[in-house]
Protein backbone atom coordinates (compact mmCIF):
# COMPACT_ATOMS: atom_id res chain seq x y z
CA UNK A 1 0.00 0.00 0.00
CA UNK A 2 2.42 2.26 0.81
CA UNK A 3 4.80 1.71 -2.62
CA UNK A 4 1.06 1.93 -4.33
CA UNK A 5 0.75 6.21 -2.63
CA UNK A 6 4.22 6.58 -3.39
CA UNK A 7 4.74 5.49 -6.87
CA UNK A 8 0.66 5.50 -7.96
CA UNK A 9 -1.77 2.69 -8.63
CA UNK A 10 -0.30 2.31 -12.41
CA UNK A 11 2.74 1.64 -11.90
CA UNK A 12 3.55 -1.71 -13.45
CA UNK A 13 4.90 -4.78 -10.90
CA UNK A 14 6.22 -7.66 -13.10
CA UNK A 15 5.40 -11.01 -11.51
CA UNK A 16 6.06 -14.52 -11.84
CA UNK A 17 5.26 -15.37 -15.91
CA UNK A 18 7.00 -14.42 -18.97
CA UNK A 19 4.85 -11.67 -20.61
CA UNK A 20 2.19 -11.24 -17.79
CA UNK A 21 2.25 -7.73 -15.77
CA UNK A 22 0.15 -6.26 -13.02
CA UNK A 23 0.13 -2.77 -11.44
CA UNK A 24 0.08 -1.68 -7.75
CA UNK A 25 -3.87 -1.44 -8.02
CA UNK A 26 -4.63 -4.35 -9.29
CA UNK A 27 -2.48 -6.16 -6.82
CA UNK A 28 -4.02 -4.76 -3.88
CA UNK A 29 -7.88 -5.19 -5.25
CA UNK A 30 -7.00 -8.98 -5.32
CA UNK A 31 -5.52 -8.55 -2.21
CA UNK A 32 -8.45 -7.24 -0.97
CA UNK A 33 -10.77 -9.61 -2.40
CA UNK A 34 -9.12 -12.40 -1.08
CA UNK A 35 -8.83 -10.75 2.32
CA UNK A 36 -12.45 -10.33 2.67
CA UNK A 37 -12.91 -14.09 1.78
CA UNK A 38 -10.04 -15.32 4.17
CA UNK A 39 -11.36 -13.31 7.21
CA UNK A 40 -14.78 -14.62 7.21
CA UNK A 41 -13.11 -18.14 7.18
CA UNK A 42 -10.31 -18.15 9.34
CA UNK A 43 -9.65 -16.76 12.98
CA UNK A 44 -6.54 -14.76 14.22
CA UNK A 45 -3.43 -16.80 14.52
CA UNK A 46 -4.81 -19.41 12.05
CA UNK A 47 -2.00 -20.65 9.57
CA UNK A 48 -2.98 -20.66 5.57
CA UNK A 49 -1.16 -22.81 3.40
CA UNK A 50 -0.40 -21.22 -0.07
CA UNK A 51 0.96 -23.70 -2.69
CA UNK A 52 1.55 -21.15 -5.64
CA UNK A 53 4.97 -21.78 -7.23
CA UNK A 54 5.41 -19.38 -10.09
CA UNK A 55 2.36 -18.41 -10.27
CA UNK A 56 1.56 -14.54 -10.30
CA UNK A 57 -1.23 -14.93 -7.95
CA UNK A 58 1.17 -15.59 -5.26
CA UNK A 59 1.60 -11.76 -4.37
CA UNK A 60 -1.60 -11.06 -3.66
CA UNK A 61 -2.27 -14.39 -1.98
CA UNK A 62 0.28 -13.31 0.57
CA UNK A 63 -0.60 -10.20 1.05
CA UNK A 64 -4.39 -11.45 1.57
CA UNK A 65 -3.02 -13.57 4.41
CA UNK A 66 -1.18 -10.21 6.39
CA UNK A 67 -4.39 -8.53 5.47
CA UNK A 68 -6.50 -11.15 7.23
CA UNK A 69 -4.46 -11.30 10.40
CA UNK A 70 -3.26 -15.23 9.69
CA UNK A 71 -0.11 -16.57 9.19
CA UNK A 72 1.11 -17.97 5.52
CA UNK A 73 2.58 -21.28 5.20
CA UNK A 74 5.09 -21.25 2.14
CA UNK A 75 4.39 -24.56 0.45
CA UNK A 76 6.82 -24.80 -2.48
CA UNK A 77 7.61 -27.22 -5.73
CA UNK A 78 11.00 -28.17 -4.08
CA UNK A 79 8.87 -29.66 -1.02
CA UNK A 80 8.11 -33.34 -1.52
CA UNK A 81 5.02 -34.83 -0.94
CA UNK A 82 5.38 -35.79 2.91
CA UNK A 83 7.26 -32.98 4.21
CA UNK A 84 4.22 -30.81 2.69
CA UNK A 85 1.93 -33.20 4.31
CA UNK A 86 3.78 -33.60 7.88
CA UNK A 87 3.59 -29.46 8.14
CA UNK A 88 -0.20 -29.66 7.36
CA UNK A 89 -0.99 -31.95 10.02
CA UNK A 90 1.86 -30.40 12.82
CA UNK A 91 0.82 -26.35 12.09
CA UNK A 92 -3.37 -27.73 12.09
CA UNK A 93 -3.58 -25.88 8.52
CA UNK A 94 -6.87 -26.54 7.35
CA UNK A 95 -6.97 -24.11 4.42
CA UNK A 96 -4.52 -23.74 1.15
CA UNK A 97 -4.91 -21.50 -1.70
CA UNK A 98 -3.44 -23.11 -5.05
CA UNK A 99 -4.18 -22.05 -8.70
CA UNK A 100 -5.92 -23.95 -11.23
CA UNK A 101 -3.23 -22.81 -13.90
CA UNK A 102 0.24 -23.99 -11.64
CA UNK A 103 2.56 -25.75 -14.14
CA UNK A 104 4.14 -27.92 -11.72
CA UNK A 105 4.01 -31.50 -13.06
CA UNK A 106 3.43 -32.84 -9.28
CA UNK A 107 0.31 -30.51 -8.63
CA UNK A 108 -2.14 -33.47 -8.50
CA UNK A 109 -0.13 -35.73 -6.16
CA UNK A 110 0.56 -32.23 -4.06
CA UNK A 111 -2.37 -31.18 -3.64
CA UNK A 112 -3.79 -34.96 -2.60
CA UNK A 113 -1.32 -35.01 0.27
CA UNK A 114 -2.50 -31.75 1.81
CA UNK A 115 -6.04 -32.74 1.35
CA UNK A 116 -5.25 -36.02 2.93
CA UNK A 117 -3.67 -33.95 6.09
CA UNK A 118 -6.17 -32.20 6.81
CA UNK A 119 -6.60 -28.96 4.65
CA UNK A 120 -9.06 -27.77 2.30
CA UNK A 121 -8.24 -27.01 -1.50
CA UNK A 122 -9.27 -23.51 -2.47
CA UNK A 123 -8.32 -22.04 -5.93
CA UNK A 124 -7.59 -18.18 -6.32
CA UNK A 125 -9.00 -18.27 -9.30
CA UNK A 126 -12.60 -19.36 -7.87
CA UNK A 127 -12.58 -16.69 -5.41
CA UNK A 128 -11.60 -13.59 -7.84
CA UNK A 129 -14.00 -14.73 -10.26
CA UNK A 130 -16.33 -15.50 -8.24
CA UNK A 131 -16.55 -12.31 -6.38
CA UNK A 132 -19.34 -9.83 -7.68
CA UNK A 133 -19.46 -6.40 -8.80
CA UNK A 134 -20.01 -5.21 -5.31
CA UNK A 135 -17.48 -6.30 -3.90
CA UNK A 136 -15.20 -5.78 -6.80
CA UNK A 137 -16.08 -2.18 -6.29
CA UNK A 138 -15.71 -2.17 -2.54
CA UNK A 139 -12.22 -3.89 -2.94
CA UNK A 140 -11.22 -0.66 -5.29
CA UNK A 141 -11.98 1.96 -2.76
CA UNK A 142 -10.43 -0.07 0.12
CA UNK A 143 -7.03 -1.00 -1.65
CA UNK A 144 -5.19 0.61 0.50
CA UNK A 145 -6.43 -0.78 3.97
CA UNK A 146 -6.01 -3.92 5.48
CA UNK A 147 -9.39 -6.12 6.22
CA UNK A 148 -7.97 -6.53 10.32
CA UNK A 149 -5.10 -5.30 12.48
CA UNK A 150 -2.84 -7.72 13.57
CA UNK A 151 -0.27 -7.84 16.34
CA UNK A 152 3.23 -7.07 15.18
CA UNK A 153 4.18 -10.29 16.92
CA UNK A 154 1.84 -12.34 15.77
CA UNK A 155 3.03 -14.70 13.19
CA UNK A 156 3.50 -13.53 9.84
CA UNK A 157 4.53 -16.63 8.07
CA UNK A 158 6.00 -20.14 8.48
CA UNK A 159 9.20 -20.69 5.81
CA UNK A 160 11.21 -23.76 5.87
CA UNK A 161 15.02 -23.03 7.52
CA UNK A 162 17.59 -26.36 7.23
CA UNK A 163 16.44 -26.63 11.04
CA UNK A 164 13.05 -27.29 9.72
CA UNK A 165 10.05 -24.49 10.14
CA UNK A 166 10.57 -21.10 11.52
CA UNK A 167 7.46 -18.89 12.23
CA UNK A 168 8.87 -14.70 10.89
CA UNK A 169 6.73 -12.23 12.81
CA UNK A 170 4.80 -9.12 11.70
CA UNK A 171 7.67 -7.23 13.29
CA UNK A 172 11.10 -8.92 12.08
CA UNK A 173 9.09 -9.83 8.62
CA UNK A 174 8.87 -5.73 7.86
CA UNK A 175 12.39 -5.32 9.82
CA UNK A 176 13.81 -7.99 7.12
CA UNK A 177 12.28 -6.20 4.12
CA UNK A 178 13.67 -2.53 5.24
CA UNK A 179 16.98 -3.71 5.65
CA UNK A 180 17.00 -5.17 2.77
CA UNK A 181 15.21 -1.92 0.88
CA UNK A 182 17.93 0.02 2.82
CA UNK A 183 20.77 -1.71 0.64
CA UNK A 184 19.21 -2.03 -2.84
CA UNK A 185 20.12 0.88 -5.93
CA UNK A 186 17.66 0.49 -7.69
CA UNK A 187 17.57 4.24 -9.88
CA UNK A 188 15.19 4.17 -13.13
CA UNK A 189 15.10 -0.28 -13.19
CA UNK A 190 12.02 -1.14 -14.60
CA UNK A 191 11.93 -4.38 -12.49
CA UNK A 192 13.58 -6.20 -10.26
CA UNK A 193 14.13 -9.64 -10.13
CA UNK A 194 14.76 -12.33 -8.15
CA UNK A 195 15.90 -15.94 -7.70
CA UNK A 196 15.58 -16.70 -3.76
CA UNK A 197 13.14 -19.36 -3.20
CA UNK A 198 9.68 -17.65 -1.43
CA UNK A 199 9.60 -20.76 0.80
CA UNK A 200 12.65 -19.95 2.64
CA UNK A 201 13.48 -16.65 5.29
CA UNK A 202 15.64 -14.70 2.56
CA UNK A 203 13.33 -14.71 0.11
CA UNK A 204 10.02 -13.95 1.71
CA UNK A 205 12.01 -10.75 2.94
Amino acid sequence: AHASRRFGDSQAIHLAQPGRSSSFGEVLRQTRLLATRLARRTQEGDLVGLYLPGSDHLLPAFLATQSAGVGAVLLADTHDTEAAAQVTRQAAIRKVLTSRNLADARKEEMLAALETAGARIHFVEDILDGAGQVHRVLAGLMRHLPVTRSSPDATAALVQVREGWLPLSHRRLLMSAAQLAARLRLRGAAAMVSALPLSQADGIA
